[in-house]
């Protein structure tokens, strides 16, 4: 299977190649001719973003064709990874965000994520966006989305996208930790996500 990358740093794009699995065979695409580049992809096809050196290139491109940028899946990657570039990433359409040196093992993970079209971000990260992107009101809003949930399901699908734990939602619901993992689990399945991230998502936005 072929992920494309973007990157003017060859040494970055030996790394990722020695990372991936044998399934995966990388391709990089032209920056001269980004735009037409992205227009020859298919819909869903994997996109790796070098944001250290290919950034404002990917903006730029973004801006012009955002309906190509859209139908792809990417994944951003820089050297410093941050809540505040993150965020900004959101607006893109961006399913995965992390840092350019990962192990493989994670590199793998990620692919494997975005592949089935689902939302990866690294652990230390997914919090803090939960909870500076996602809660600038003080209650979240519901989403129709969501009414295929039942009361006690968005009950605690609202609690995630106030930025609490499965304890608290617990300790105030009443209920066990184990209980709130069982609810968590349907309302995964239900809205075909995997994580809090892509469940605050479809909260707020």
């Amino acid at each position: 299977m072929k992920i494309y990358t973007i990157t003017a740093r060859e040494n970055q794009f030996e790394q990722w190649n020695d990372s991936v699995g044998n399934e995966y065979e990388l391709v990089r695409l032209s920056q001269d001719k980004l735009t037409e580049e992205l227009e020859r992809l298919k819909s869903d096809s994997v996109v790796i973003l070098d944001l250290v050196s290919c950034k404002e290139l990917f903006l730029a491109a973004s801006v012009k064709r955002k309906e190509i940028v859209n139908r792809l899946r990417i994944a951003a990657l820089s050297n410093i990874p941050n809540i505040h570039e993150c965020l900004g990433l959101l607006a893109y359409n961006v399913k995965a965000y992390g840092h350019n040196l990962m192990d493989a093992e994670l590199f793998n993970e990620m692919l494997s994520k975005v592949l089935e079209g689902k939302m990866w971000f690294p652990e230390l990260i997914m919090e803090d966006v939960i909870r500076v992107a996602l809660y600038s009101e003080k209650q979240p809003q519901k989403m129709d989305s969501l009414d295929i949930l039942t009361p006690r399901e968005q009950e605690v699908a609202y609690g995630v996208a106030l930025g609490k734990s499965n304890k608290e939602i617990a300790q105030k619901l009443s209920v066990s930790a184990d209980t709130i993992k069982q609810h968590m689990h349907h309302i995964y399945q239900k809205l075909d996500i995997d994580n809090r991230v892509a469940l605050a998502l479809k909260i707020k936005l």
